[in-house]
């Protein structure tokens, strides 16, 4: 009986850790599909004649790139710690929980 407890114990904590590996690779999987969007749609601008508007709108496009760039750049270089930070925040939820107090 305490060994299928603790099983199950382990096993609900380690699907908590996984619930938050799942967000987390939604939200770099959402920054790649802004990062493809942006860059075809820049690819689809270059290749129309130039205009005022179209400049304009390739410079604006072109700081969207960028920001995404460095969004998808920043998720995945904090891949790890990331991972850490949410087998820590798991392990205090579980000591406020009121089975600790």
């Amino acid at each position: 009986p305490v060994q299928a407890a603790q099983a199950a114990y382990e096993h609900e904590q380690q699907s908590r850790i996984d619930d938050g590996l799942i967000r987390q690779d939604r939200r770099r999987e959402h920054a790649r599909t802004m990062l493809n969007k942006y860059i075809r749609r820049r690819e689809r601008l270059q290749q129309l004649p130039r205009t005022a508007a179209r400049t304009k709108e390739l410079k604006d496009l072109t700081g969207k790139l960028i920001a995404a760039q460095k969004t998808l750049g920043k998720l995945y270089s904090d891949e790890e710690t990331d991972r850490e930070a949410l087998k820590e925040k798991v392990k205090a939820e579980e000591l406020t929980s009121p089975l600790y107090k």
